[in-house]
């Protein structure tokens, strides 16, 4: 990968303070296939900043979307 460094790159824990959740709830999305896209280093799973940004702001729900079918 390059031009990246594993400093860049998150843990699940980092990812879960990011975003007020458990750790186990980033590995649940994660095996669920719902969480931010990650990265297999070895046997290591980091994540991107700019993919946790991403996959927040399609998390994002407009006034009056939330609820309706």
């Amino acid at each position: 990968m390059k031009g990246a460094k594993m400093s860049n790159l998150l843990l699940d824990h980092e990812v879960a303070e990011m975003v007020n959740v458990s750790a186990y709830t980033v590995r649940y999305w994660r095996r669920n296939n719902t969480g931010p896209k990650h990265i297999l280093v070895g046997r290591q799973i980091r994540y991107r900043k700019s993919d946790i940004d991403e996959w927040l702001k399609d998390q994002t729900v407009s006034p009056g979307e939330a609820g309706s079918q």
